[in-house]
């Protein structure tokens, strides 16, 4: 019987070893404290999701809220285009529009 430091310590060691973690890893080390029974408790709902599905899910959700701000920016820059352009036409430009919204949050110094 394995006990569950010695499994514990194990993964480290693999994860050491190869600087990363794996699922088939994950697996291993998962199978050694389930035949110690050292500890782990089993909650209904509890299961090991692949790597690739957790990923995608996090490229999706990345992808979605930066669409969300990107079409924000571009609602702004359109109000603000109007605005600016019944206001005080004499300043508008296209080029100060784009310092504005563009030039300014992809410069990095």
């Amino acid at each position: 019987m394995t006990s569950y430091r010695t499994v514990l310590w194990y993964g480290y060691e693999l994860v050491q070893e190869h600087q990363l973690l794996t699922t088939n890893m994950i697996i291993d080390i998962h199978a050694q404290i389930e035949t110690s029974r050292g500890g782990i408790i089993k909650l209904p709902g509890t299961v090991l999701k692949n790597d690739a599905t957790f990923i995608l899910k996090g490229v999706e959700e990345t992808a979605q809220e930066t669409l969300t701000l990107v079409k924000g920016i571009n609602a702004e820059m359109e109000a603000l285009t109007a605005e600016i352009k019944d206001k005080i036409p004499k300043i508008y430009s296209r080029e100060l529009m784009d310092l504005l919204f563009y030039e300014f949050y992809t410069k990095s110094s």
